[in-house]
């Protein structure tokens, strides 16, 4: 068996998704160290790779497809629907003022804090329970999607909004998206930016 290159580990764990500083440090380790070679290696085959240190994330990034090169997309563009949208929207907003207030807040939530955030955008009902279900399944799928990690601190389950979120809601572009959000209450899907 030929050599393995020592940054093997990160090559494939960036393909698979974004790399975490908390969760892969090993991984985390390899894409510091080698760097220069990791985004040599990505260049080759047109893919970009982003490493933001300060926040302790690093991802894959495809351009879009207008240079002509011929490469197939290593990933699909799925616009998201509204309420996911609305979530996301939301907890990126919440992850800006936990930054402004408090660098050391570990942006966590409760089950609770999520559906007070989502209550306004939703019509009052009788059957709480309903709404509630309604919510959780869009927490599972924000979880799906990497933004948020389940955590359990002193018996209890908290939500922490996985700061990759920055990535797919810009701060510049929150009041964009929430107008368009707005405008189109009708549960219409919001096309990716």
């Amino acid at each position: 068996m030929e050599h393995t290159l020592p940054y093997a580990g990160a090559v494939l764990k960036l393909l698979k998704g974004p790399v975490n500083y908390d969760l892969d440090p090993k991984e985390w380790e390899q894409i510091s160290t080698y760097q220069t070679d990791l985004k040599k290696y990505f260049d080759k085959i047109g893919l970009h790779l982003v490493l933001d240190s300060d926040d302790g994330f690093a991802y894959l990034y495809q351009p879009s497809g207008d240079d002509d090169s011929g490469l197939p997309r290593i990933t699909r563009r799925i616009p998201l629907p509204f309420d996911v949208t609305l979530l996301c929207v939301l907890l990126r907003e919440k992850l800006a003022e936990q930054t402004i207030e408090d660098v050391n807040m570990a942006n966590l939530l409760k089950k609770e804090d999520i559906y007070e955030m989502l209550n306004p955008f939703y019509p009052k009902t009788q059957n709480e329970a309903v709404q509630h279900r309604e919510f959780d399944r869009l927490i599972t799928k924000i979880l799906e999607l990497g933004f948020l990690r389940r955590i359990e601190k002193e018996k209890s389950e908290f939500y922490q909004i996985e700061k990759i979120i920055k990535v797919r809601v810009r701060a510049e572009e929150l009041n964009s998206i929430k107008a368009r959000l707005l405008e189109n209450n009708d549960r219409k899907t919001i096309q990716d930016e």
